[in-house]
Parts: C-alpha cells; sequence; structure tokens
C-alpha cells in the first residue's frame, strides 16, 4: 500500500515537470544581434526613423551589450539590462539624453518603445522594431 502511495505521488510530480519543462524550454533567450529601426511620428502625420543594430548578451535575467546604427558602429553601451520571460528593458545613456526601452521578443522579432528623457525635460517616445540577425549558412 504505501509503495503504491509512492508511485501515485511520483507520477503526479512527473507529469507536473513534463508542463514545466516546455514552457520553460519555450522562452526565447535575447542574446544574439538585433536589426531594425525606432522610429517617430511627428505632429503632421510624417514619420522618421533611425537605423538600430543591437548586439545583446544575456545570462540569467542580466542582460548586457551594445548599440548602434549598424553592426560597426556600435556607439552606446546597454545599461540596467534585464530580460524576464520574453520582457525585455534597458537604459542607454548619451550625452544629456537618457533612453529607456521596453520590448517583448520572440525568437525572431522585438517590439516595444524607447522613451527619450533629455535633461531640459524634453520627453519622446519612439517605436521600436527590431528583428533577429540569422547568420548566413555557409
Amino acid at each position: 500500500m504505501e509503495q503504491h502511495k509512492i508511485m501515485k505521488a511520483f507520477m503526479v510530480f512527473a507529469v507536473v515537470l513534463s508542463f514545466l519543462f516546455p514552457a520553460i524550454a519555450a522562452t526565447p533567450a535575447v542574446s544574439g544581434k538585433w536589426s531594425g529601426a525606432i522610429s517617430v511620428t511627428d505632429p503632421k502625420g510624417e514619420t522618421q526613423s533611425q537605423p538600430v543594430f543591437l548586439i545583446l548578451t544575456q545570462d540569467g535575467k542580466k542582460v548586457t551589450g551594445s548599440g548602434g546604427p549598424t553592426e560597426d558602429e556600435q556607439g552606446f553601451n546597454i545599461e540596467n539590462g534585464t530580460a524576464d520571460g520574453n520582457k525585455l528593458s534597458f537604459d542607454v545613456n548619451v550625452e544629456d539624453t537618457a533612453y529607456h526601452s521596453t520590448a517583448q521578443f520572440t525568437d525572431s522579432e522585438m517590439t516595444g518603445e524607447t522613451v527619450r528623457q533629455q535633461t531640459n525635460g524634453v520627453k519622446i517616445t519612439f517605436k521600436l522594431a527590431l528583428k533577429r540577425v540569422v547568420a548566413a549558412a555557409k
């Protein structure tokens, strides 16, 4: 009888684990290269965009890396980067301007927003849209 209870408990534990592991495995990692743009629509309805290229490294929930307009022009460092599930946030400081980005990502895409806050109080929100850069097969 006692052995039956142990086996039943083990089976319940195994079933619970079988549901947890696929969920854990399905969470994408943000590490890698991402290319796209930030864009803003002005009051006249015109959209302006700038290219963005991020190189990110994830270690647990901590995210570090760099960014710039291209892979070769990496002019800023990612600060305070965190990934939680498929959500990412990080800061970038350039001269007198602070940028705070929040995004959701999948294995292939990242979308969100970047808020630019200048020391003079001016605040602008940009749309962020990036795609993962996949290395070409050799």
